[in-house]
């Protein structure tokens, strides 16, 4: 039988739930507005970012379906129709392990957002001349192949078999811990490369913008500030969590899913700091375009 859940953990279930509605809903104004509604323009500097705000639209959908699944049988828990989860436990695995899976993608795409924008600041005329040999559709497919990687791990490597034990609500029991330590280790030495690579660019734009007040195009610095807001995002909320609530036992049980409650406000707050610059160069847009109307007006009156 599953472990109650307390009042609290319930509550952060539900919270966690509006978070993933609310990121979807963000991210899918945002690329509406690009690429449909046509109110914001498009730019090849920001190219990773729109597939940076897919893969998020796709982590929150993911969770979203966890999230369920965790209130389906949380208000089911005192009744009969709970015995079907028990008795079909091998259905959450194909639920919850895509979740790992499309996270370890997002975060490999960071990477790869965090080298393209260090390698940009540093070394740009060497990076224009051969950026083109790494396109961007290239990126992607390398970032979607890791899926390959991972079930390899997980079934080969790791000989996992699809065969959660009764009762299992955590990671460990579910994938087991030759696959969980990969797991693990895999976001440990991604998040360290991404916070160094982080650390670098901002010490450049640091030294641009302080010492040699260098000017630079406004799709760069946006591209710049919305990587330095990606390193934030997952230092605050992906790696400060869980390194917190490894000292609280039986954290599930009292809290419920807590990592994925930080990470989807992560990705809700992370959201809205997208939206705040992205509409800062709308606005810029409409104010230069203004400027260009009333200078046309006064010299057609003349």
């Amino acid at each position: 039988m599953m472990p109650p859940m307390f009042l609290s953990g319930k509550i952060i279930v539900i919270l966690t739930s509006l978070f993933c509605c609310t990121s979807i809903y963000i991210y899918s104004a945002i690329l509406l507005a690009i690429f449909w509604f046509k109110t914001i323009k498009r730019s090849p500097e920001l190219s990773l970012f729109y597939w940076h705000f897919v893969f998020d639209i796709f982590c929150s959908f993911s969770s979203k379906q966890v999230l369920l699944l965790n209130m389906i049988i949380m208000f089911l828990s005192t009744t009969e129709f709970v015995q079907f989860f028990v008795d079909n436990r091998n259905f959450a695995f194909f639920i919850v392990w895509p979740v790992y899976l499309i996270g370890s993608m997002r975060a490999l795409l960071v990477l790869a957002i965090e080298m393209d924008r260090t390698f940009a600041t540093y070394f740009p005329i060497t990076f224009y001349n051969h950026r083109k040999l790494m396109p961007t559709s290239l990126i992607v497919i390398l970032v979607l192949s890791h899926g390959f990687i991972d079930a390899s791990v997980i079934f080969h490597f790791c000989g996992v078999g699809i065969n959660v034990p009764p009762g299992c609500i955590s990671v460990m029991c579910a994938f087991g811990t030759c696959y969980v330590n990969y797991w693990l280790m895999f976001e440990k030495v991604v998040y360290i490369v991404i916070i160094v690579f982080s650390s670098l660019l901002s010490i450049k734009l640091l030294f641009w913008n302080t010492l040699k007040r260098q000017n630079t195009s406004g799709d760069l610095k946006r591209a710049n500030r919305l990587a330095l807001i990606d390193t934030f995002i997952i230092i605050v909320f992906d790696l400060v969590p869980p390194m917190i609530v490894t000292y609280i036992p039986n954290f599930y049980s009292t809290l419920g899913p807590v990592n994925a409650f930080f990470k989807t406000m992560g990705f809700v707050v992370e959201g809205y700091l997208v939206v705040q610059n992205l509409k800062r160069r709308f606005i810029d847009q409409k104010s230069t375009r203004r400027v260009m109307f009333s200078e046309k007006v006064q010299s057609s009156s003349l």
